[in-house]
């Protein structure tokens, strides 16, 4: 069965902003399909709004169980997904996140022990991150909900 964003139940859910609700509406129905629905009505910004809606909506799950933020979580995939690009700044200018951002969530993924700063021998001013197992099992967790 197909629902899409619009209907009444998953307006609730969206607009709620929980993940406790959301974590619940996909144990329930962990194999369905929903379809953002868009209108001729709608401009760029109101379908960018709702596909980001939806893809946060998605990963929630993910965050709410590992006690991390979208930001860490972002991090986390970024450095998984790129690892030719593994500095805070690449996060920066390549996935579009605050700088500010980026640094509180390295460092509190870091404290946590899902990455760690190797810092380049030629400049010690440039620190590599490198992704923990424990936190690539976490971007690999999220990987699936991705796809």
């Amino acid at each position: 069965m197909t629902r899409p964003f619009g209907s009444k139940s998953n307006k609730k859910v969206l607009t709620k902003g929980r993940s406790a609700a959301i974590i619940r509406m996909f144990e329930n129905e962990p194999n369905e399909v929903r379809v953002m629905k868009v209108s001729a009505s709608m401009n760029y910004f109101d379908i960018k709004n709702k596909e980001k809606k939806s893809y946060n909506m998605v990963l929630a799950p993910v965050c709410s169980k590992w006690e991390i933020t979208r930001n860490e979580l972002d991090v986390l995939l970024f450095l998984r997904n790129n690892p030719q690009y593994d500095r805070a700044t690449d996060i920066v200018t390549y996935r579009g996140i605050a700088k500010s951002h980026v640094s509180m969530s390295v460092a509190n993924l870091e404290s946590r022990g899902f990455l760690v700063r190797k810092f380049d021998k030629a400049d010690r001013r440039t620190a590599h991150l490198v992704l923990t197992e424990q936190g690539y099992g976490i971007a690999r967790e999220a990987r699936k909900y991705q796809t």
